[in-house]
């Protein structure tokens, strides 16, 4: 649910991220049964401040105080929106036709996803919910020439923000990290890039084809 306060043509739930640490002092802002905005974004810390809302809690504009949406204190090494599509067979989310793989119906994409990290180039492949094998999320990368390893100087953390199927209809932030399920996995995708596949525990959330989420690869 929209909290009301609009800046610009833009409500601020899409301006800033979900809270996931302990809440700052209430600015007196409330909405959504007089819950204040301190319980419900996320604080700035040392991340750079968004553009102004014209919303001030005492001296400071909220964009100081709350952290925008799509901007984190790692540093960013990619960044973008996509679309979940659904292939009608318990998959859902996003596979990359650049590797070779068919897309799912009703997927879209905002930017290349793609980065460089510690000198060498890395392709998300897939980001995808299976629910055939227990609804575990799958993600894949690959490199041009080289497996990637399972080490933290090659996972890519991924941080992905929208509607999931069990968010109540609340916009959350997900950080994906290596599987502390412990399955990992080499491939080679259709179209011959070398990659490496994690998988994470059950998932408390689903994607929902045709929603749209912010996903950023973060060092």
């Amino acid at each position: 649910m929209a909290t009301g306060y609009v800046s610009g043509s833009t409500d601020l739930d899409n301006l800033f991220q979900p809270r996931v640490s302990t809440a700052i002092a209430n600015t007196n802002f409330r909405s959504n049964g007089g819950v204040d905005l301190a319980q419900r974004f996320e604080t700035r810390g040392d991340a750079a401040a968004i553009a102004n809302t014209g919303f001030r809690a005492g001296a400071s504009d909220l964009a100081a105080l709350f952290l925008g949406l799509g901007t984190t204190t790692d540093p960013i090494l990619s960044s973008g929106t996509f679309t979940a599509g659904d292939n009608g067979a318990g998959l859902i989310g996003y596979r990359n036709p650049a590797s070779g793989y068919t897309a799912f119906p009703g997927q879209a994409i905002s930017f290349t996803p793609e980065w460089t990290k510690s000198g060498q180039t890395y392709r998300l492949d897939e980001i995808l919910l299976n629910q055939i094998s227990g609804d575990y999320l799958f993600i894949r990368i690959s490199h041009a020439t080289v497996t990637p390893a399972d080490s933290d100087a090659v996972w890519q953390y991924m941080r992905c923000t929208g509607i999931f199927a069990n968010s109540g209809g609340v916009s959350v932030t997900r950080t994906f990290a290596r599987s502390t399920r412990g399955v990992t996995n080499t491939h080679t995708t259709p179209s011959g890039r070398p990659g490496r596949s994690w998988q994470t525990n059950t998932s408390l959330f689903r994607f929902v084809a045709g929603n749209t989420y912010t996903l950023l690869a973060i060092a």
